[in-house]
Formats: C-alpha cells, sequence, structure tokens
C-alpha cells in the first residue's frame, strides 16, 4: 500500500488519498490533515468535470454530501448522497481501495440510545440517505477496509464555508461580533448537544487509516454535552463589550433535537481512550 520511502533508517509509507468534498467545511481540514502526514492527497467536488479514477488511490475519504436536514428536493439528496456513495463503494471494492466515509448522528433521529447498535429513526431526507447507506454497506462483500463515522455537530476553523448550514457556534461568535447580539432558541439552558471539534474528526480519520483494519461504523463524538445557555455565555465572555440575545421560538419543533450524545464504548474499544477538544476552551481561543 502506498510508495516507500526511508528517512532516518525508517520505511515511511506515503499513502495516496483521495478525500470527496475538499472544498468544504470538514473536508478542507481533512486535506490539510492528511497533507501533514506527506501522503498525497488530491479532491474532489461534486460537480467536477470528471469522476475519480479510483485505482489511483489507497484510501478515498468520503466527505461530499448534501448536508442540508432541510433539503426536501429528496430525488437529489439520494443521487449524491446515496447513489455516487454506492458508486463509489463498487469502484473503491473493485480496485482494492479502502474507504473511509463520513454518516451522521441524525439517523438516530428523536431519541436518547446513541450506540451504534440502536434503532435509528431518520426524520429528514440527508438523515435517511446517511442511514440507507450505512445499512446498505452493512450487506455488502467487502473485499476492503470500510471505516463509516457518525459526525456529532462538528465544529471548528472553516465554517463559514458551510453558510446558512454553520454550527451555532459559528452563527453565534459572528453575530456577536458582528452585530452585538445573539439570537438564541427558547430554552436554550435545556438543549444539550455534543460539540465535535473537525481538528479532532480529522486525527480520528488519520488514526483508524494507520492503526485499524477491521471494517464498521463508530461514532464521531467528545461523549460530553453543553447546554446552548453554555456556548452562548462562552461567547459572551470572549467580548469586551456588552453582548445581548435575543429570543426566538424554535422555527420547526418537531425537527429540533435538544439532546445528542455520543455513546464512546465501541469507538473505545477500537482505539482506546481520547482526549477530546472542549468547546467552550476552543471559544475562549
Amino acid at each position: 500500500m502506498g510508495s516507500r520511502t526511508r528517512k532516518n533508517n525508517q520505511t515511511i509509507i506515503i499513502l495516496r488519498v483521495l478525500v470527496t468534498g475538499y472544498k468544504g467545511f470538514i473536508g478542507s481540514n481533512m486535506m490539510k490533515a492528511c497533507a501533514a502526514q506527506n501522503w498525497e492527497v488530491d479532491g474532489y467536488d461534486w460537480g467536477d468535470e470528471h469522476l475519480p479514477d479510483i485505482k489511483e488511490y489507497d484510501w478515498v475519504i468520503h466527505l461530499g454530501a448534501i448536508a442540508s436536514i432541510n433539503e426536501t428536493n429528496v430525488e437529489k439528496v439520494l443521487l449524491q448522497n446515496f447513489d455516487f456513495s454506492q458508486w463509489l463503494f463498487n469502484q473503491c471494492n473493485m480496485y482494492g481501495t479502502n474507504l473511509q466515509y463520513a454518516s451522521s448522528s441524525s439517523v438516530y433521529g428523536m431519541t436518547n440510545n446513541f450506540s451504534e447498535d440502536a434503532p435509528c429513526y431518520p426524520d429528514s431526507a440527508y438523515a435517511w440517505s446517511k442511514y440507507l447507506f450505512d445499512r446498505w454497506v452493512r450487506k455488502q462483500q467487502k473485499d476492503i477496509t470500510v471505516h463509516g463515522f457518525r459526525y456529532f455537530n462538528v465544529y471548528g476553523e472553516g465554517m463559514h464555508l458551510r453558510g446558512d448550514r454553520a454550527n451555532v457556534v459559528h452563527k453565534w461568535m459572528e453575530q456577536a461580533k458582528n452585530n452585538g447580539y445573539m439570537d438564541i432558541y427558547e430554552d436554550s439552558n435545556l438543549n444539550k448537544r455534543d460539540f465535535t471539534y473537525v481538528g479532532d474528526v480529522c486525527k480520528l480519520h488519520i488514526d483508524f487509516i494507520k492503526n485499524i483494519k477491521e471494517s464498521g461504523i463508530w461514532n464521531c463524538g467528545s461523549g460530553i454535552t453543553y447546554t446552548y445557555r453554555d456556548i452562548i455565555n462562552a461567547i459572551k465572555d470572549l467580548f469586551v463589550e456588552h453582548i445581548q440575545t435575543r429570543t426566538y421560538p424554535i422555527p420547526n419543533p418537531a425537527a429540533f433535537r435538544k439532546y445528542t450524545c455520543a455513546n464512546l464504548t465501541k469507538l473505545e474499544a477500537a482505539i482506546g481512550k481520547r482526549s477530546w477538544t472542549s468547546v467552550i476552551d476552543w471559544i475562549k481561543g
């Protein structure tokens, strides 16, 4: 696998990696993380002129997707998130290229059971596209390693690349900095979320490439929850000037999850306990 070179009497394997969705938030961070390993890394985005030649790579890290839970064009979501993911898997399986892909905690739906073998209740086209691919991959005969990761509320550098879909951490920081106020949710002290730093996400992908040969799906989250009020207070403390908050009702209560927290039992069994960046510490810098 990969090309080999020697440095200080040590054999170094230089992997060839393709990152899909490389222009996006997580993808652009993943490109940098792979380059920091001195791997040969290329990017592909939906709509590029030519489909990627998968046989040229040792690993594909598939991060490209329509990620909006509000997208109502189901055919569009399934085409990009499900059909294209199937094509990638089949190409990888054909040419012996290992695959990692991004799933989502949204597959769990309205539940408090966030273990990987728990029943799933997807309730948006996006969540269904991720769940269907998870389910499809499990049933395939594999001649390669396939790692799936269910992301929990990823934040960090480059969040602006998501535009309106950016994490609330980014939205509130931008509002506070530019407008002097933050629009917050009703009962923000009751909404508890697992926030996952994008640098930790990239490190997990790389550590799995280096160390985990088995296929499967794992939660990718810190396993620690903070309320939205915790986030708001941390941002307010960041600025010297007084920051106001404006409360407004939750626009779509039926689709709004008040609690998410990654169950890390399976992940820690695979790769051990890990140190996860605190979103509060990240905000404070």
